[in-house]
């Protein structure tokens, strides 16, 4: 396989509960059945429980905490713009990717300790999540795919604090 679809193992629940605080809850608290746009119906006591908590079809998301190594905050971005933003978007036209953002902290914002940039991909379900592998080697094997090569490699420009976390969606208010 050519670039990481994902991410590192490992676990920092430190870090996620960070995220969620300066992300404004953007990680796990967003529920969306998966063909369904918009808000989500609010929750009463004889809701069923949410697809996804039961092995159903709800979204996932695959999150990924990044520090950007001395130096190679821009390099690094540029890396993320160029090739795996563009392979999230054929992902999201191919209906296996419902959503992706790469959130960064800002040079003047507070110093997070293990990360300053998040990586975010919402999978349209389970079975999508599980194929993200070869999902991404079809995609940069495919002539819709234009890799450009980054300044650095990769491994010198970023560390992962956590990688490739999996986070089921629990609540989501209105779409943009």
């Amino acid at each position: 396989m050519t670039p990481p679809a994902g991410g590192r193992g490992g676990g920092a629940a430190v870090g996620l509960f960070l995220a969620g605080l300066f992300l404004g809850g953007a990680l796990g608290v967003a529920y969306r059945p998966a063909g369904v746009q918009g808000p989500a119906a609010p929750p009463t006591a004889a809701a069923p429980a949410p697809p996804g908590s039961d092995g159903g079809s709800g979204t996932v998301w695959a999150v990924d905490l990044v520090r950007t190594l001395p130096d190679m905050a821009g390099a690094y971005r540029a890396s993320i713009e160029a090739n795996w933003a563009s392979a999230r978007a054929l992902a999201v036209e191919r209906g296996t990717v419902v959503s992706y953002r790469a959130l960064t902290v800002p040079e003047d914002g507070p110093d997070l300790g293990p990360w300053n940039l998040v990586l975010m991909t919402e999978y349209a379900d389970e079975a999508a999540h599980a194929a993200r592998e070869a999902t991404f080697d079809s995609i940069f094997a495919s002539p819709a795919f234009v890799f450009r090569a980054p300044a650095h490699p990769s491994a010198d420009m970023r560390a992962f604090a956590a990688g490739d976390v999996v986070l089921r969606t629990l609540v989501e208010g209105p779409a943009r």
